[in-house]
């Protein structure tokens, strides 16, 4: 770990976070996103997806773990994991704010994630077009599995990446 990098505790989110959650979630897809999927798609996909009452409802499932990292009481970071038996946790979301990205938030989201479960595995996928994540993942051990159409590559081509590691 270098010197820049700090300890952040991670934890799971509560119900008073969840309004925060979904803005932090249409920022970071925002300034992701905007260039692969443009304006009217990550809005339309935001809402679809990250609706109140689907990211309070995670919260409730017990198969799920909705994480978050928060600094001064603001939430910079949120990830979730999925335990798909029998062993395997499918990481299906890890942002963190830009603004506090490279200093460990992430690293700490994905060592929480890899373990919210007893599971012998961890799979995940990304947008072929994220290249730091794309690298943020094979850094620490994952392995490209796949490659398919993202179901949101309209009307770009837009690919996803599928990733695997054991734990």
């Amino acid at each position: 770990m270098s010197a820049d990098h700090q300890h952040f505790a991670v934890t799971k989110i509560r119900p008073e976070h969840v309004s925060e959650l979904k803005g932090l979630l249409y920022r970071v897809w925002y300034l992701s996103y905007i260039t692969a999927l443009g304006q009217s798609l990550i809005d339309q996909l935001t809402s679809e997806l990250h609706t109140i009452e689907k990211l309070t409802a995670e919260l409730h499932n017990t198969q799920k773990a909705s994480l978050g990292v928060f600094q001064t009481g603001k939430l910079i970071g949120h990830a979730l994991t999925v335990r798909q038996p029998p062993e395997t946790n499918y990481i299906g979301r890890l942002y963190v704010d830009p603004s506090y990205q490279r200093i460990g938030v992430g690293q700490a989201l994905l060592n929480a994630a890899e373990t919210a479960f007893d599971c012998r595995v961890a799979t995940l996928e990304v947008f072929h077009s994220s290249n730091n994540a794309v690298r943020f993942y094979r850094r620490n051990g994952y392995v490209q599995i796949g490659r398919h159409r993202s179901a949101h590559a309209v009307p770009t081509e837009l690919f996803d990446l599928q990733f695997s590691k054991t734990l």
